[in-house]
């Protein structure tokens, strides 16, 4: 039973909801167990720098296939909880974990190794039964910035203590995935998990169109050189359309609303509150040029969107270079 059927079942009965509330918990720390000597310890940890769980491990959990899980545990943080996060888990005897590596922006291409877009430093622990914790901090506020700059919809997921959230349910709980070709991705790491996925049985593909049902039930649109194509917007599984977690398309729920302290979660900028990441999914240069293209149902009408955002007191130029999948930033003296 996959979660968006358990969050289903807890709606029936009160009696149901607790089971699923168990469940969820011991979902949780098996996680944490396959790691870390002491889970609960991790979990404490990881709410207090206000992180997540992404990668593989989140994947498994949203679709509760423990052939899932994988050696290495991915660590989603902010930039501002980092550095606090790594000296908590190295601190914290009771976990057990050893420093291995760190590896930050500037240093990468030194080291040849390069770091995922909007990720400013990536550290690597080992834990006592051999695995790996591997920290990514963003470059930004945002806790989940990096993580939904991800080259798959599959691993547009998280996990923290108090939320699971699945960008796009209606594709991952099939199995299938928007997704570069491997010869387009640039890093080792993506092109092995996108062998790993395959493995699993996932289907990846540039567009929907790949899933004959998808193009079945949608409404026609075309761009200015005539050519059809359909229009996913209201599936929500359109690579150009703008997305978040909490839209209509995507799955966010506290795992106990009943006894969470939502205005705690709140007041502490805890997921799944605080800095929103809104994202469009780049999978190729073929556009239907609808109403994703330009016209962004998160603004106001009348405004549009451009490759080119101006954040801050300095200008923070920041244009995509799709060929290539990454982010270029470049900042101008206001």
């Amino acid at each position: 039973m996959d979660v968006v059927s358990l969050l289903a079942l807890r709606l029936c009965a009160r009696d149901l909801y607790d089971v699923v509330r168990a469940t969820f918990t011991v979902d949780r720390m098996r996680i944490a167990r396959r790691y870390v000597n002491d889970p609960q310890a991790l979990w404490d940890i990881l709410r207090h720098a206000r992180a997540s769980i992404g990668g593989p491990a989140a994947l498994a959990f949203i679709l509760r296939d423990p052939d899932l899980f994988p050696d290495v545990l991915d660590i989603y943080v902010n930039l501002e909880y980092g550095q606090q996060l790594e000296d908590s888990l190295l601190q914290r005897q009771a976990l057990g974990l050893t420093f291995e590596t760190a590896v930050e922006v500037g240093d990468d291409l030194a080291n040849d190794v390069a770091l995922p877009p909007n990720e400013m430093r990536s550290t690597t622990l080992r834990t006592p039964n051999g695995r790996r914790l591997i920290i990514h901090i963003s470059t930004s506020a945002s806790s989940i910035e990096h993580l939904v700059a991800s080259w798959t919809s599959a691993f547009v997921n998280y996990v923290s203590a108090d939320v699971v959230a699945c960008a796009y349910p209606t594709l991952t709980l099939r199995r299938r995935a928007l997704a570069l070709p491997v010869h387009e991705l640039r890093l080792l790491q993506e092109r092995d998990a996108h062998a790993w996925l395959l493995k699993k049985g996932f289907m990846l593909a540039r567009y929907p169109d790949a899933w004959p049902e998808y193009p079945a039930t949608c409404k026609p649109t075309y761009d200015p050189f005539l050519w059809k194509h359909r229009c996913y917007h209201d599936l929500y599984i359109c690579p150009d359309q703008a997305r978040f977690f909490g839209d209509a398309g995507s799955l966010l729920a506290l795992f106990d609303p009943l006894e969470a302290d939502v205005e705690h979660l709140r007041q502490h900028h805890a997921l799944p509150f605080g800095v929103v990441a809104v994202w469009r999914l780049y999978t190729g240069l073929k556009t239907c040029h609808g109403r994703c293209f330009k016209s962004d149902p998160l603004l106001l009408p009348n405004y549009y969107t451009h490759p080119a955002v101006l954040i801050g007191r300095s200008i923070r130029l920041r244009c995509t270079f799709p060929l290539q999948h990454i982010i270029y930033d470049e900042y101008v003296s206001a």
